[in-house]
């Protein structure tokens, strides 16, 4: 069934037409990082840990006891974070495919006779040839017939509540297909106050031709021009808003539906941005804990560490911790000093 296309009025100027948009997205939740968080210093709630490396104690703080699993990649979380990037990327993919437009001129297999109704009186003869060019050459650039339909006030309002249903039911009582572009015109040019109005109705076929941004700035070029009254005419109005569409109106376009923005930003974020950053997050962790598969939690949090020195391989390891060298492997000798 045909739609707005929008319009505008004297007294409340141009508006956008219908549209329609897709379904809301559904959600789902990212796994955080396994990973103990790692500080070099003290921090609170942080306790200290000592690997050992080239015969020296390393020292290091962690949110939480290091265990061997902290220190290799979790491979079946890895695997499910890349499926959900896969799954976020092919729905963008298919969000952005239906962004690019790519119009194809409409079969001229329907009623193409171009009608003006001049009911209002409101065109000149010269308004109404200017007209017929202008629409004769949009049809055969796009394969759409535009039409003009023009009344009195009085012959809407008494009938209807608005200017868009009358536009509505004048298109479906003069066409029976979809491909029409009817400019709806009410005014009364005898009027001391000429409160004139106007809206477009498309059929839905048009839309495989016209996009919302190219119809938003014809409304708006043909409000300009309806007015500058004392420059344009109604006919050279709709005839040069038509003209300034044209070089445009059959070019490729990418055009996002603004209506998809949250979808488009939940998908990214959910299944794509947050498990990236949690991949991200996994290797920084493993990266972290590299050497300290071993860590052993020293006896203080804070304050300076009593360490020891192997009598066998002159390894230095903290005071307490080992029945053995963590270095050689001699048995660790008892301190005169406990």
């Amino acid at each position: 069934m045909p739609h707005s296309s929008g319009g505008g009025s004297r007294s409340g100027g141009s508006f956008s037409g219908s549209s329609s948009s897709f379904g809301s997205s559904g959600s789902s939740g990212n796994s955080v990082s396994r990973g103990p968080r790692i500080s070099n210093e003290y921090r609170p709630g942080y306790h200290r840990y000592v690997y050992y490396h080239n015969n020296m104690p390393m020292y290091f703080y962690s949110s939480r006891d290091i265990t061997e699993r902290d220190t290799r990649l979790n491979k079946g979380g890895l695997i499910m974070r890349g499926a959900m990037i896969l799954v976020g990327i092919i729905l963008l993919v298919i969000f952005a495919g239906s962004w690019f437009h790519s119009p194809q001129k409409l079969p001229l297999n329907y009623d193409t006779e171009i009608r003006i109704l001049d009911q209002a009186d409101v065109l000149s003869d010269a308004d109404e040839a200017l007209l017929q060019n202008t629409f004769t050459e949009f049809q055969a650039e796009t394969g759409i017939t535009p039409a003009l339909l023009s009344v009195m006030p009085d012959d809407w309002q008494s009938h209807y509540n608005d200017f868009s249903r009358f536009a509505y039911e004048s298109y479906v009582n003069l066409f029976t297909d979809e491909s029409h572009w009817l400019f709806c015109y009410s005014g009364d040019a005898s009027s001391e106050f000429d409160d004139w109005q106007w809206e477009g109705m498309q059929g839905n076929d048009t839309d495989h031709v016209l996009t919302e941004k190219q119809t938003d700035a014809f409304n708006e070029n043909v409000q300009k021009y309806l007015y500058a009254r004392n420059r344009y005419t109604v006919g050279e109005a709709f005839s040069q808003g038509l003209q300034e569409l044209m070089p445009e109106a059959m070019k490729p376009s990418f055009q996002p539906n603004s209506d998809d923005a949250f979808s488009v930003l939940a998908f990214l974020f959910v299944l794509v941005i947050g498990p990236a950053l949690n991949i991200v997050s996994e290797f920084k962790n493993v990266r972290a804990m590299q050497g300290k598969a071993g860590a052993v939690r020293c006896p203080t949090d804070e304050g300076s560490v009593k360490e020891d020195t192997c009598a066998y391989c002159g390894g230095i390891y903290v005071h307490g911790l080992h029945l053995q060298c963590p270095h050689c492997g001699a048995p660790v000798q008892a301190s005169p000093n406990g």
